[in-house]
């Protein structure tokens, strides 16, 4: 009995795990006020200091 409690006890220890960690898409912003270091900001990566984009508009470096 404490063999097949133990493993229950595992199995559902892993589901919460992969169910605390499961995070859904970011949503899209289709009207586009807010700048893109306001996206930067929900994924919760600290305060952000600067931000440059490349020369071709398709890359972003921030620096928090």
């Amino acid at each position: 009995m404490p063999r097949v409690s133990k493993f229950w006890m595992k199995i559902v220890a892993c589901a919460g795990l992969i169910l605390w960690a499961w995070t859904g898409p970011a949503p899209a912003l289709a009207d586009c006020h807010e700048g893109p270091w306001a996206t930067v900001g929900r994924f919760g990566y600290g305060s952000i200091q600067q931000l440059a984009y490349s020369p071709d508009g398709g890359r972003a470096a921030v620096a928090a």
